[in-house]
């Protein structure tokens, strides 16, 4: 479906309610005013401050900025590392996909030293999050698993937030639904392979100092769970200037 079909679709389906029409109301929450304010400053620096959807990305920032305050809040609610619920979601989707991953998989979708990431899955491990598993393939080759425990914790940790996403999402039509899945999938790889980008020219100059959460072995640096409630989140016009 072209957007050209959309804007048609729309206009000859007269029961269809457009996103933010009054007939959708009920269902669909109003955004905070500071949210739906949230495109591009007026003193961008970037070359494509003046394209379409250049402003898109700025409430895309402010969606990332809100799901990490939410992250954050739950994840102390846990007691867990920030690391550590990365870790745990990264096993998750390997089991969910049916394919195996290491520890030097981990290591590099959390972007750890060796020794760091091996604290990290002892500490999991000994929680009782994770199991180690000698591969059927290969018996030197040591693949990760999700327990039971770690997939009831995930599931209770973003139920609340699941729930009002749904709220949201049961006032979009079908055809809004598909775009928008299409939309998330193409962002979502320009994304990594912006990372990509990035590190193939870290590479080129050499190993950066590690943080500060990566310099111990013990990797409880990460752990450590403040007073406070949360970050507080960046300035909504913090994001691609």
């Amino acid at each position: 479906m072209t957007p050209e079909d959309h804007s048609a679709d729309h206009a000859a389906d007269p029961a269809r309610a457009p996103i933010g029409d009054p007939a959708s109301e009920p269902v669909v929450e109003h955004l905070p005013d500071d949210t739906a304010a949230a495109g591009a400053p007026a003193d961008s620096r970037s070359p494509h401050r003046h394209e379409t959807g250049f402003s898109s990305l700025f409430l895309l920032q402010k969606f990332t900025v809100e799901s990490e305050r939410y992250f954050e809040t739950v994840r102390r609610t846990e007691h867990m590392g920030h690391t550590d619920v990365h870790a745990v979601n990264a096993v998750i989707e390997a089991d969910r996909r049916g394919y195996p991953i290491t520890p030097t998989d981990l290591r590099r979708r959390l972007v750890l030293s060796g020794p760091a990431t091996s604290a990290v899955i002892d500490r999991l491990v000994r929680n009782g999050h994770l199991t180690r598993h000698r591969s059927d393939a290969d018996q030197r080759a040591v693949n990760l698993h999700a327990t039971e425990k770690a997939r009831q914790q995930g599931a209770d940790m973003f139920a609340p937030l699941v729930e009002h996403m749904m709220r949201v999402m049961r006032g979009v039509h079908p055809d809004d639904i598909e775009m928008f899945d299409a939309l998330i999938v193409m962002l979502t790889r320009a994304v990594q392979h912006a990372q990509e980008e990035v590190a193939a020219g870290q590479a080129e100059r050499g190993p950066a100092a590690p943080d500060a959460a990566d310099t111990s072995a013990t990797g409880e640096a990460d752990t450590t769970i403040p007073d406070e409630a949360g970050p507080s989140a960046p300035d909504a016009d913090g994001g691609p200037a």
